[in-house]
Order: structure tokens, then sequence, then C-alpha cells
């Protein structure tokens, strides 16, 4: 089972905690333009001052109402179905909220200018009648703030939703791959146990030598198998070493008719491939373009980097392609396309045709990476 995405189990709580540090962080706009204005017109200024200017600290009292507006936001989401019943609870919230606000603002504007040492922030006698700024125009202000804060916390609602599905989707992209390897590892072994366990019997009469050498040679080769069932990719030397367990049961079954040859550089045998990629093409190889000639063939093996990638090539000298079927078809070839799809995406491809020297050749092209600390791997770019 995927393990949830750990952005899943982020409550509003905490979301509330940034958009309050963000809303703190922005208001630090506003003291410091009224720090720099009164010193630059020459009068007094001071933090305790710019931090106590009316619309600063209309500003910073909206802190104490964000934890409200995010429980509105997370009780009423955005949804077509409902969002009536959203728009309703939102205004009612707002209406609210702006008129706490206001009072607030007006009650603490009122105390500080009983302070003294607090005059000058506010210069202006107060008005007669009612506290000033508790008109129904004034209340007007606190949409500005309410929509600001209702809204990021939608979008910081929605980017987590998106991630947590950008995450679960990788996670379900994994799981196909290692379902697909799995079942590409279920459909080379019967066949081939089949053919290969054929040999063996056979061989046990007239060579019991070579066919204990097989035996052995098909306990490591399975062994190897299950070894690497969970791994969607593996370093390409220990793909090597699967097949060349496979290709040697090959050349006791096809004797002098199936040559191997190996142009594999030192410097990409640590480059991840996925698991099982070259055997489904050196089968292909083998059954296609070896098997039918009575003289038999070569498959040669060649892997190396180019221009940041790893490319593989797979080459026999045998039958080539027909003209009807000029990109090869099979299960193992078509497993391997959507695996490379589901690994790697546009970046990896796979394709097959007949070789200008004669025969047929399958080059594989995917992301040149190496193994990393841990279950990591590192990307490598070119140095041409």
């Amino acid at each position: 089972m995927p393990q949830q995405p750990a952005a899943s189990s982020a409550s509003p709580w905490s979301r509330a905690a940034l958009l309050a540090l963000i809303w703190a962080t922005l208001g630090l706009a506003g003291v410091s333009q009224f720090y720099f204005v009164r010193s630059d017109l020459g009068e007094r200024a001071d933090l305790v001052h710019a931090f106590l200017f009316p619309p600063v600290l209309d500003w910073y009292l909206w802190l104490l109402f964000i934890p409200i507006v995010v429980l509105v936001a997370s009780r009423f989401p955005l949804d077509r179905s409902t969002w009536p019943v959203t728009l309703a609870a939102h205004l009612v919230a707002l209406l609210v909220l702006a008129w706490a606000h206001r009072s607030l603002s007006v009650w603490a504007i009122e105390r500080i200018r009983e302070i003294p040492s607090l005059a000058p922030i506010d210069p202006r006698p107060p008005r007669p009648g009612p506290p000033r700024g508790m008109g129904p125009g004034s209340l007007l202000r606190g949409v500005a703030p309410y929509v600001a804060i209702s809204g990021a916390y939608y979008l910081l609602d929605y980017y987590r939703k998106y991630r947590d599905r950008e995450l679960r989707a990788a996670q379900l992209e994994r799981e196909l791959a290692r379902a697909e390897l799995s079942s590409l590892q279920m459909q080379l072994q019967p066949h081939f146990l089949f053919n290969t366990l054929h040999v063996i019997g056979v061989l046990m009469h007239t060579e019991p030598d070579t066919a204990h050498r097989m035996i052995a040679q098909l306990s490591d080769l399975l062994r190897m198998s299950l070894d690497g069932m969970a791994e969607p990719e593996i370093p390409l030397r220990r793909e090597l070493a699967f097949v060349e367990r496979y290709l040697a049961i090959q050349q006791v079954r096809f004797r002098d008719r199936l040559a191997v040859r190996y142009a594999v550089g030192e410097d990409v045998k640590s480059a991840l491939v996925p698991n099982l990629i070259l055997q489904p093409l050196v089968e292909n190889a083998i059954q296609h373009g070896i098997a039918p000639m009575a003289r038999g063939g070569a498959i040669e093996i060649d892997a190396h980097r180019h221009d940041g990638f790893l490319e593989i090539r797979v080459r026999n000298d045998g039958k080539a392609l027909s003209g009807t079927s000029p990109n090869g078809s099979g299960i193992g070839l078509e497993n391997t396309r959507r695996r490379l799809t589901r690994l790697y995406g546009p970046a990896a491809g796979i394709a097959l045709e007949n070789a200008p020297e004669g025969g047929v050749e399958a080059r594989v092209r995917i992301p040149l990476r190496r193994a990393g600390s841990g279950s990591e791997a590192k990307e490598e770019r070119s140095d041409a």
C-alpha cells in the first residue's frame, strides 16, 4: 500500500500560523514607511509610535482574527455544490469580524490618546459625538483584509491538495512500475524455465557436466531475479551480470550458433537502468533474429554515455525486420516501452530498426543517473 503524502496531515492551524507570520511581515512595510516619513520631516519618530500609528495598528489587530477567518474557511471549503452556503457563511463572518475589528481599533486608539507620551501619534483632536470609525462605511474597510486572509488560506489549501495529488500520482506510477516489473518476471520465468529444463533433461544423459553447469547458472539467474523484484532500477553492472547468465544458458542451447560480444565502458556500469531492461531485448534478438537462421549469429551489447543520457544498443546480425512490422512487436518490447514511459516520461525512448551493417538493432535512451546516498539517485549532465 502506498503511503499517504505527509503534506495531507497539515492542519488548518499550521496554515493560520503561516498566514499570521506573513501578515505580520507585510505590516513591517507600514511601520518602516511611518518611521522614515516622519524622520524625513524632522518629526519625532520611534518604533513605538510606528507600531501604534492607526493604520498600522489596524493592520496588526487583524492578527487576532486570522484564526477565526481560517476556521470559517476550513469549515466551508470552495466547492461548486456548496458555494451558496460558503458565500453566506463568509458574509456573516465578514460583517461580524469587521465590526469587532473596528470596535477594538476605536477602543485602542481612544486609550492610546489618554497616554501623554503617545499623543503625537495622532495630533488631531477627537471629534464630538460617537467614536470615529464606527459608521457603516468604515466597516467596508474590513472587506479587503478579510478577503485577503481567506483567499490566501484557500490558495495554500489548493496548493496542498495539488501537491498531494502530485505525490499520489508519483507513488502510483512507482507502484505501477513495480507491478509491471513483477509481471515481466512472471512472463520470463515460465517459458524460459520450460525450455531450459528441457535442455537440461536432454543433456543429463549425454553431457552431465554441461547439464550441471546449466543448473548452477539457472539457479544463479533465478536468485538474481528474486533479489531484484522490489527494485525498479538497478546499476547497469547488475543488469549485465543477469544477462550474462541468461546468455550463457542460451549459448548451451544454441551451441556454436550463438556468439556474444560486449562493448560496455567502465564509466557507465554504475548507471541506473530499469530492472530487466536488457533481457527482453536479448530474448527478442535471439527469438526473431538468431533462431530462424540456420547458421546462427552474434549478439552485441553496447552501452555508452552521450549528452547526459545513457544509450544501450542490443544488435544481432540475423534476420532483418519485415516491412510490415518495422518497429517490432511482442509482450516484452511493449512492456519495455511502457516501463520507460512510467519511469522517465518523454525523456526516454526505445527504437527497433534494421541495422545498416545487417541484422536488427534495439536502442534504449534514458537519462544518465547514478546511485547517490541512500535511495536517492543523482542525474548527470554531459560535459560536452
